[in-house]
């Protein structure tokens, strides 16, 4: 079952509806209520974490590294430098190029489960993603994401009563 909408979450009730559309009515305990805000608060700061994680792989691979001619390392130049234009650096291009990535993306998908990476139910984070949304996407950090999660449950508290 999803999560089609949710309505006097305060006296108890929430709305579900089924594949069918045929909608059923089911007690929503306080458990319940700690689940919700649970699960908006993971999806909430798996962003803020995939947010720093992407800022630390651009900040590694573009930061200078300065010319040290006494080491065996690549220098002069930054991480990407080197991995794109190895001779450039003193170095060989040792990668093997496959020329048909289709057979490793269809071997991607047969063997990677598709919510691998989704932090909560189907029903939370779509929940999570509809109240985003309704917040207008802020960007999200480390320093917002406790004021966006209230602005979200506020949202929802709003979209319930």
């Amino acid at each position: 079952m999803r999560i089609g909408a949710v309505v006097n979450w305060r006296q108890g009730f929430i709305l579900v509806t089924t594949s069918m559309s045929v909608p059923h009515v089911q007690t929503l305990s306080k458990e319940n209520l700690t689940i919700i805000n649970r699960g908006i608060s993971l999806w909430l700061w798996a962003k803020v974490v995939q947010n720093r994680l992407d800022d630390f792989m651009h900040t590694s691979a573009t930061y200078r590294i300065r010319k040290q001619p006494k080491i065996h390392l690549p220098s002069g130049g930054r991480p990407i430098d080197f991995y794109e234009q190895p001779e450039k650096y003193g170095g060989k291009d040792m990668l093997i190029r496959i020329p048909d990535l289709t057979a490793i993306d269809r071997l991607i998908a047969e063997h990677t489960q598709p919510d691998i990476f989704q932090f909560g139910s189907d029903e939370i984070v779509d929940l999570a993603q509809r109240l985003y949304t309704a917040v207008h996407q802020p960007e999200v950090s480390a320093k917002n994401a406790w004021a966006i999660f209230k602005a979200m449950i506020n949202v929802y508290n709003l979209g319930t009563n």
